[in-house]
């Protein structure tokens, strides 16, 4: 659920206006309430084959707007985005594959869940640092090289990470040192 307040942060930091060009008023949710409704939602395996149930529950105390654009999330397949947990503890080539398939290429690639997913594995590798086996170094490497995250959060994410001594051989992979004297 991480991923849709990244995706929409409006949801919760508002919108600036406070009507829209209709007179409507423009409604800011509460992150208590999404707490509360993402933790009801919890014991759901899949929300597509429970749309219904999952509006249900935003319905009564989430804006109509927002459960709207919860609903489309789902039907774009955006709430199967793995954790950065799974993508580093699973096989590099399936974690790949993984991204590969939300992501797209081309003229269908998705930037935007390319950043959510970018932003999601540097908040998880500064915040775990000291969690990271060396097969998740290693993982995490193959992503960042594997061309499906966003560049400029790549860049700044290297930057980062490659202060921490676990991460220092991130910096000596070829792709990488190409990445971090743009």
């Amino acid at each position: 659920m991480i991923n849709f307040i990244l995706k929409n942060p409006e949801i919760v930091e508002g919108i600036g206006e406070t009507k829209d060009k209709k007179g409507n008023e423009l409604k800011k949710g509460n992150i208590r309430i999404w707490t509360k409704y993402f933790d009801t939602l919890s014991g759901i395996s899949s929300f597509k084959d429970n749309l219904g149930l999952v509006m249900n529950l935003g319905s009564g105390s989430l804006p109509a707007e927002h459960v709207v654009l919860f609903t489309a999330f789902i039907n774009n397949g955006l709430d199967e985005i793995w954790s950065p947990e799974e993508l580093l503890n699973a096989d590099s080539k399936k974690a790949i594959d993984h991204l590969k398939s939300v992501i797209k290429d081309g003229s269908n690639r998705r930037q935007d869940i390319a950043a959510i997913v970018s932003k999601r594995l540097l908040n998880y590798s500064t915040h775990y640092k000291d969690k990271f086996t060396d097969k998740m170094v290693s993982a995490y490497g193959d992503i960042m090289e594997s061309g499906y995250l966003s560049q400029d959060l790549l860049i700044l994410s290297l930057k980062k990470i490659c202060t921490f001594p676990k991460f220092n051989r991130l910096a000596m992979r070829p792709d990488l040192i190409k990445l971090l004297t743009l």
